[in-house]
């Protein structure tokens, strides 16, 4: 029945998209099953529409912001409130409406799922994937599997096939360097991981390891990607302490290592001697400008993949896109007398029938957000608060 439902939502669509992949008659039965607002432009080449399906059974209430490949508009990945973690996290969230009028976008959606699976830290708040924002990366990623994917954009603001984000780091001192295993993320047994201003106000506190604090000569530099290094000078290391301050603009970081790599640390403090600069360096394999972590990999090819089968009829969150680099962005409201919600299999039809040939999705239920111009709410959050529900990371698109 879900399945079917799927097809008859495609087949409601076709006669408003003008498409041929079902029979004339189908389609034709279809046109008193749902009615579609005419677009409404937000900016040139950003349209918004809303897809109703009045039926008594299956009602449903989808919205689309669509962003032709001639709009002046760029994506821009917006952590919340500019940092990953504090003492009190949920402080630190920040609703997408709110990044859309503090970034002032055209169009946005709320982000990546909060991390609760065993490999994620203690604070369920902060994103599961990686985060880079224009050119820096914010974040390294904490999912692992068939779920370490990334929506990527590339420099001209268009969608890359979804995938792992593959990246690297290092400190350099002399001939010596040391691999990072992570970029503002909960450091484990044995690895060394980078934290800067876009972690917090201070480097985590430490009970064990060692913190290896640096000063950059670029003091703007934010987890900047680049093949080229960054030149710094260290200024202390301790032991078992951590919470250094970390300030924008002071061109601070700390280096926290704990195991073989605490030790390789040690040594390169001990090596150093005053004059004799550092490298700090961050780049990915592809050339990423924009990257949010997401799930799963709904459509590919133009075909449903079946990745996650959630068959959970709840509210919705997906980025589809063309081709052409025409982008999608699809929120289904719900659940709701006036909206059911969907499962995967059926939001996954619907894309296929707006003529994507891919789609991914972000986090959904209470979290599913549309947001236009000034941070307006297009959609109707299943969020029990007042407003949008606070989340760690949006995915905005603003003026070029």
């Amino acid at each position: 029945m879900r399945i079917r439902r799927g097809l008859l939502l495609v087949a409601a669509l076709l006669p408003v998209l003008g498409t041929a992949l079902l029979a004339a008659p189908m389609a034709a039965s279809a046109r008193t099953h749902h009615a579609m607002s005419p677009p409404r432009t937000l900016a040139s080449g950003v349209t918004y529409s809303t897809f109703r399906f009045p039926s008594k059974t299956y009602p449903e209430v989808i919205r689309v912001v669509t962003i032709a490949p001639s709009a002046s508009v760029m994506p821009f990945v917006s952590l919340s409130n500019d940092q990953v973690a504090e003492p009190a996290a949920r402080d630190r969230l920040e609703r997408t409406s709110a990044a859309c009028l503090r970034r002032q976008c055209v169009a946005g959606v709320n982000g990546d799922f909060f991390c609760t699976s065993a490999h994620c830290p203690k604070d369920i708040d902060e994103p599961e994937g990686g985060i880079v924002s224009n050119g820096r990366m914010l974040r390294s990623p904490y999912s692992i599997g068939w779920e370490e994917q990334q929506l990527s954009f590339d420099a001209n603001g268009c969608p890359q096939p979804p995938q792992p984000l593959t990246w690297s780091g290092s400190l350099t001192s002399g001939g010596t360097t040391l691999a990072l295993d992570g970029v503002n993320v909960d450091r484990h047994s044995g690895q060394a991981v980078l934290y800067d201003a876009a972690y917090g106000p201070a480097a985590p506190t430490r009970t064990a390891g060692v913190d290896l604090v640096l000063r950059l000569d670029d003091t703007d530099w934010l987890g900047d990607l680049s093949p080229a290094p960054v030149t710094a000078t260290p200024v202390s290391l301790t032991a078992k302490q951590g919470g250094f301050p970390l300030q924008p603009g002071s061109g601070f970081v700390a280096i926290s290592a704990s195991g073989a790599k605490a030790k390789a640390l040690q040594a390169m403090w001990a090596a150093w001697s005053p004059g004799q600069q550092m490298q700090l360096q961050l780049d990915t394999a592809v050339p990423v400008t924009n990257s949010i972590g997401g799930k799963p990999l709904l459509v590919q090819d133009g075909a449903y993949t079946g990745q996650w089968d959630n068959r959970a009829e709840v509210a919705r969150t997906l980025v589809a896109w063309k081709p052409d680099c025409t982008r999608m962005l699809i929120t289904v409201d719900g659940p709701s007398k006036a909206s059911r919600g969907m499962s995967m299999p059926q939001e996954a039809a619907f894309a296929i029938a707006l003529g994507a040939t891919t789609a991914f999705g972000l986090d959904g239920g209470a979290s599913t957000t549309l947001v236009g111009p000034g941070g307006a709410l297009l959609n109707k959050p299943s969020y029990t608060g007042a407003g949008d529900r606070p989340t760690a990371s949006s995915l905005l698109f603003v003026a070029a």
